[in-house]
């Protein structure tokens, strides 16, 4: 029997892809979740992760990840776009990804566009890249 919410909570049982896998944003219970799973990023500007959302309001946090072999050190642009705004911007250095990866939070606000890019900035190199995003639905 689905959930249909009361007291205010939002039907967090139906929507895009509930309880699924893939890249899109999947919802369980109070809480939902997207990976990209290993993305290959170029010297293009590749989108690794994009999903929209429902009528919740989301409390999350993300990983972004260096996901090739630990023997390169390109360095890749990261962007992180709300509603096709960037909101956040960093450079993950290669020659540094021995570091544990650090979450970032981010309230993403109901029907809103979420795109995670990458970009290879030093060389053409391919490298495999991932994300993870995880929320609480309110």
């Amino acid at each position: 029997m689905p959930l249909i919410g009361g007291g205010g909570s939002p039907n967090v049982a139906g929507g895009g892809n509930p309880a699924g896998t893939g890249n899109l944003l999947n919802y369980i219970g109070q809480h939902a979740y997207a990976y990209s799973g290993l993305v290959t990023v170029d010297n293009n500007i590749t989108t690794v992760l994009a999903f929209n959302t429902e009528s919740a309001m989301l409390d999350g946090k993300f990983i972004i990840n260096y996901a090739s072999n630990l023997n390169h050190d390109e360095d890749f642009l990261w962007q992180v776009k709300l509603n096709n705004e960037i909101i956040f911007q960093t450079v993950i250095e290669g020659a540094k990804v021995t570091e544990p990866p650090q979450y970032v939070p981010l309230i993403v606000p109901p029907f809103s566009k979420l795109e995670f890019l990458a970009d290879n900035i030093s060389d053409t190199d391919a490298r495999t890249q991932a994300v993870l995003f995880t929320a609480v639905v309110y």
